[in-house]
């Protein structure tokens, strides 16, 4: 079960002291941003804009390296890189990591 785990918070504690106050902004603001980030790559991909879909990986990468397990934070930076890769590669990690992101979401809200 534990390879399933996809939300790992032991960062974002870390990181806030346990201020369970700063954690659920963290969380909150992580599910509004990702949503229209993980929209707008989806968009970029679509058009095969792969100059934009990098910085906008890059841009989830802080969010995702805060929360996520060591698996996502793997994706997001390939993701990122995604010129290492075949487009139809680049876009079934993307749809993993999207489905994986919006599992996320669900999860915190």
């Amino acid at each position: 079960m534990a390879e399933k785990q996809i939300l790992f918070l032991d960062n974002l504690n870390e990181m806030s002291g346990g201020d369970d106050v700063f954690n659920k902004e963290i969380l909150s603001l992580f599910c509004s941003t990702s949503k229209e980030t993980i929209e707008l790559m989806d968009q970029a991909i679509q058009k095969n804009d792969f100059v934009s879909f990098s910085k906008l990986a890059h841009k989830i990468k802080f969010s995702i390296n805060l929360i996520s397990s060591e698996n996502m934070k793997k994706t997001v930076l390939e993701l990122e890189k995604n010129e290492a890769f075949q487009v139809v590669d680049t876009k079934n990690k993307f749809q993993d990591f999207k489905e994986k992101v919006q599992q996320m979401i669900k999860h915190i809200e």
